[in-house]
């Protein structure tokens, strides 16, 4: 699949918000015979001309893939490529900083490590990968506020804590590993990450639970709000010995910059 996007001009008139949708543009046509899958997006808040568009790109049989980064100057008119990883990288996700500065991270296949690449406002190159713990579906997000904690750099991403008791389980579900929320900071623009502060929310396997039946959590995307909290998403699934399976959304705060996780 390909990827497009729909260039768009807003003009502001009085009293109302007039939208003009222009053609069609094929984002990856530099890549256009490779599939593309898990598309991210993102535009920076103090120029809408300034966007990217990050994917995983593979094979059509899946066994070769990698993650790539879009970007473009000119509000989606035309792209070029700014990052295109090493083999057997997956999740992308981008984002743009509070002072223009842009920001592309992706996870291993194999290995539990997430990439980190930045590109400063006026290079002409990106640096990187700087690389963190972690590895499952990172997503960036960048305080932009006036607080203390501006422009803070935060990767939230799964890690793996330990295995689980096989004496808890009759089917297949022994082998699975607690898999735990993990926030990563940044205080010096992507150069250099703390953590992971972690949390894993309700129990992911105990004893009251009935045999055959387990949960997870799975990471997904966070915001900062306008006094500086972070705020991330998490799906919780919880599965019994016949495969049916129920699931809630839930979020986790943080309110200290990223040190610690308050309770879902």
């Amino acid at each position: 699949m390909l990827i497009v996007l729909e260039a768009f001009d807003a003009r502001l008139t009085v009293g109302q918000a007039k939208v003009q949708v222009g053609a069609n543009i094929e984002v990856s046509k530099l890549s256009e015979h490779i599939s593309h899958d898990e598309v991210t997006g993102c535009v920076d808040p103090r120029d809408s001309r300034k966007l990217m568009v990050a994917s995983l790109m593979s094979d059509k049989n899946h066994t070769d893939f990698r993650s790539i980064l879009y970007v473009s100057g000119d509000g989606g008119k035309s792209w070029s490529i700014g990052v295109n990883s090493a083999d057997r990288r997956l999740d992308p996700a981008c984002a743009y900083g509070w002072n223009g500065d842009a920001y592309f991270v992706s996870a291993g296949a194999s290995v539990e490590m997430n990439e980190f690449y930045r590109f400063r406002d006026g290079d002409q190159s990106w640096s990187g990968p700087y690389t963190m713990a972690g590895g499952d579906r990172p997503y960036i997000a960048v305080d932009g506020t006036q607080g203390k904690y501006r422009g803070r750099i935060y990767v939230n991403s799964g890690v793996q804590l330990e295995h689980l008791d096989p004496s808890v389980f009759s089917d297949e579900a022994a082998s699975r590993t607690v898999t735990s929320i993990g926030l990563f900071r940044s205080l010096d623009e992507g150069r250099t990450f703390l953590g992971p502060a972690t949390k894993i929310g309700p129990p992911v396997a105990s004893r009251d639970l009935p045999r055959g039946q387990y949960r997870i959590v799975q990471n997904c995307n966070s915001v900062v709000l306008s006094d500086g909290t972070l705020v991330t998403l998490l799906r919780q699934f919880e599965t019994n010995g016949k495969q049916e399976v129920s699931g809630s959304l839930k979020i986790l705060r943080s309110s200290n910059g990223g040190e610690s996780y308050g309770d879902a």
